[in-house]
């Protein structure tokens, strides 16, 4: 395994597809793993386990039944998900951001078919948002 790699883990991912029988029920269990190397004891538990943490949650956006290996750019990629979602929600409160309806019109015939709404505005951190920007999803517990 070399760090910072996102590995799906095959045969973890087969074995959470079995249904497991719970309280007269089928349910069926996912695993997504974050795994963090300490070096010759230099980090704190608490220092592993935000490591792992942010390697789980790596693991996450990429699928369910996944596995990741820690790298420091994934703490540096919930940072600036956490500053955006800060500056995001500031921008609501300040009423900073437009409602914007984008129309999808069908191309054979002209006529539109369809509204899109859409997001912009500009914020007073250094978020920008125009028409048609995208995040990622918030994160789903589980």
């Amino acid at each position: 395994m070399r760090r910072g790699r996102d590995h799906g883990g095959g045969a973890h991912r087969r074995r959470a597809r079995r249904a497991v029988s719970a309280a007269d029920r089928e349910v069926f269990l996912s695993a997504s793993i974050g795994i963090a190397l300490g070096r010759d004891g230099a980090m704190s538990g608490s220092a592993l386990l935000r490591d792992a943490d942010a390697a789980m949650y790596g693991a996450k956006e990429r699928g369910r039944s996944r596995y990741a290996i820690y790298d420091g750019a994934m703490r540096l990629r919930g940072a600036e998900r956490l500053e955006t979602e800060t500056a995001l929600r500031r921008a609501i409160e300040r009423g900073e951001l437009r409602l914007h309806y984008q129309p999808e019109v069908d191309l054979a015939t002209a006529v539109p078919s369809a509204s899109r709404p859409s997001c912009a505005g500009h914020t007073r951190s250094a978020v920008s948002l125009r028409p048609g920007s995208s995040f990622p999803s918030p994160r789903r517990p589980g």
